[in-house]
């Protein structure tokens, strides 16, 4: 095992450091959101919304639709809170997905969008 090569940072770190990686940039991270956002905002007719608020406001909506706190916590990014957490993290990435799916079609079903999942 001595050729097994170490890293210190959690599995769930290092797997979002590859998912989340621009090979184009120099430093190899993703650029500004903040530009991209209030172009898309404008495009949209939308008013100012931060994207923090907007992280804020997914966190209030999720919590409707009884979706454990934990998850909702872990889905926006969180580091898990509790051993269990930790487990269902490296173990059952697809019930987070599940848990996603609901809450967005909650939130587009409240807001009155028509959407079909395929």
């Amino acid at each position: 095992m001595t050729g097994y090569p170490r890293e210190n940072s959690p599995f769930n770190v290092r797997l979002l450091r590859e998912v989340f990686s621009l090979q184009a940039a120099q430093n190899g991270q993703l650029v500004e959101p903040s530009p991209a956002h209030k172009k898309a905002l404008v495009a949209a007719g939308l008013p100012d919304l931060t994207l923090h608020r907007l992280r804020r406001s997914f966190c209030s909506l999720a919590d409707w639709t009884e979706t454990p706190v934990g998850v909702i916590a872990q889905i926006m990014g969180h580091k898990a809170s509790a051993i269990a957490e930790n487990i269902i993290v490296t173990t059952q990435l697809i019930y987070f997905r599940m848990c996603h799916i609901k809450i967005e079609a909650w939130i587009l079903e409240e807001a009155q969008i028509d959407f079909s999942l395929k």
